[in-house]
């Protein structure tokens, strides 16, 4: 972006090339302009929040033990006992990352 609006692109232009809008355009020179390079790093804490956390860990083992052919029940079990709900992908996802770092 910031390449392409030095070439004399307009921040509909430089939208059109990413496909993005105009005003993400305007906001990251905006950031650029005010505090350089280091204004184009993505800040801590921007983003969703994670459903699941590492803390989560023992709950999930215990109910996907407990239930692992059926995952949608365990599920379920990880939802009564959290209080939180979320879907079957945000479990999967998390059993995946959890899964490679345990292993490591």
């Amino acid at each position: 972006m910031i390449l392409l609006k030095s070439d004399g692109y307009s921040s509909r232009e430089i939208g059109k090339i990413l496909g993005c809008c105009e005003l993400s355009v305007h906001t990251w020179v905006t950031r650029y302009v005010q505090f350089g390079i280091e204004g184009l790093e993505t800040k801590a804490g921007q983003g969703r929040k994670a459903k699941l956390i590492s803390a989560d860990l023992a709950i999930i083992k215990e109910s996907v033990q407990e239930e692992r052919q059926r995952l949608s029940q365990a599920k379920l079990l990880i939802e009564t006992a959290l209080g939180k709900q979320f879907s079957h992908r945000t479990l999967t996802r998390f059993l995946k990352v959890m899964t490679a770092v345990t292993s490591v």
